[in-house]
C-alpha cells in the first residue's frame, strides 16, 4: 500500500513538473518588433522578466537568435508557468521578439494565458525601451 501511494505521489509530481524543455517542443507564440537593436531589446527583455518577477532560468545564444528562458513557481492561484522569449538578430535597428509560453500543467484554469503573459511582457519591454531612449 505504501509504496502504491509513493508511485502514485511521483507520477503526479512529474505530470505538474513544468520544464523549459516543453516550451521550446512549441506552443502558441506572440511576437512584437521593437525599434531597438539586438542587445538593447536582450537587455530590455531580462529587465521586463525581473519587473514582472518571472524567475531567468537560462539563456541560448546562438547566431540567428537568443533565447531567454524563464518560469514562474507555482503559487495560490496558479500551477506554474514557463516560457521563452526569442530575440532574433538582424543588422537593423529593427528587432523581432516572439513570447511563447505555457500553464505547469495542460488542463489548469488558473494562471495566465500564453496571450496575457505576452503582453505583460511586450509591455514591460516597451516601458524599459522608452526609458533608454
Amino acid at each position: 500500500m505504501y509504496l502504491r501511494l509513493k508511485i502514485l505521489a511521483i507520477s503526479i509530481c512529474l505530470m505538474i513538473v513544468s520544464t523549459t524543455s516543453a516550451v521550446a517542443e512549441g506552443t502558441l507564440s506572440y511576437q512584437q518588433t521593437f525599434d531597438a537593436n539586438h542587445l538593447t531589446a536582450k537587455q530590455s527583455a531580462l529587465s521586463a522578466l525581473d519587473g514582472l518577477g518571472l524567475t531567468h532560468d537560462r539563456t541560448i545564444a546562438g547566431s540567428a537568435a537568443t533565447i531567454l528562458f524563464f518560469s514562474r513557481p507555482a503559487t495560490a492561484y496558479s500551477w506554474g508557468e514557463s516560457g521563452a522569449v526569442t530575440i532574433h538578430k538582424n543588422n537593423t535597428n529593427r528587432t523581432r521578439v516572439d513570447v511563447t509560453s505555457q500553464k505547469a500543467v495542460r488542463f489548469q484554469i488558473t494562471g495566465k494565458s500564453p496571450r496575457v503573459f505576452a503582453r505583460e511582457i511586450f509591455d514591460a519591454m516597451s516601458s524599459e525601451l522608452a526609458l533608454t531612449q
